[in-house]
């Protein structure tokens, strides 16, 4: 092999979960549980009748005002800043719009690297929104057309409707079904409801971890 073919050779970027660490992730996802929290605060109100991307929106603004105005990024190592909608061409058709997360963390390199969110609304006794969880937001993730760059991210309910504990068991259910994995198990070094799913990532075979993060909007 010439010398000139092994300094052209692409590099395949690091994952990003890995270089965060243990810690750097753990910092996003407090991120994610207090700015739910600051909403909650507010006196927030989300029913059935508020669609994901408007609520969403409105969590967008409590993660800025905590990840600047505490000036959090610099906890991290790497370099990070909030993007809503973020469009993910790793899988990208040759026409038509690229696939869009509804949030992520990414990198201010232009590797594509970003740590997701995808956000769902839910309500106990919904058949089609705890359908749509599973088919577009675990698959999602499984299938790589989401975060095919860190082997860690996350998905959001929002919990619009019922018991959390119903939900909860209904989506784990689904995923053993569905995913080949273990179903929903509980993360207790969280208070809040907290939970993770491990999966094979088909595209390259290699394990992912989804943090399933359940946002309680039924008070």
């Amino acid at each position: 092999m010439s010398l000139s073919k092994v300094i052209n050779t692409p590099t395949v970027p690091t994952d990003l979960a890995e270089e965060l660490g243990p810690e750097g992730v753990r910092e996003i996802l407090e991120i994610f549980w207090m700015s739910y929290h600051d909403m909650i605060k507010s006196e927030y109100k989300a029913d059935e009748g508020k669609s994901e991307d408007k609520i969403t929106e409105d969590w967008y603004a409590f993660i800025q005002q905590r990840w600047f105005r505490e000036n959090r990024a610099t906890v991290i190592k790497l370099h990070l800043y909030p993007v809503t909608q973020h469009m993910d061409e790793t899988m990208a058709k040759p026409r038509g719009q690229a696939p869009k997360i509804d949030f992520c963390f990414r990198t201010w390199a232009s590797d594509d690297r970003y740590f997701g969110a995808e956000c769902k609304n839910l309500a106990e006794g919904n058949a089609y929104l705890s359908k749509r969880y599973i088919d577009t937001g675990v698959e999602h993730y499984v299938s790589g057309r989401y975060g095919s760059f860190s082997t860690e991210n996350a998905l959001i309910g929002y919990v619009l409707k019922g018991s959390l504990p119903g939900i909860v068991k209904t989506l784990g259910e689904k995923i053993k079904e569905n995913n080949d994995a273990e179903g929903l198990s509980r993360d207790i070094t969280y208070i809040e409801p907290h939970y993770f799913s491990r999966h094979v990532r088909r595209i390259d075979g290699k394990e992912i971890k989804i943090d399933h993060l359940f946002f309680d909007f039924t008070d």
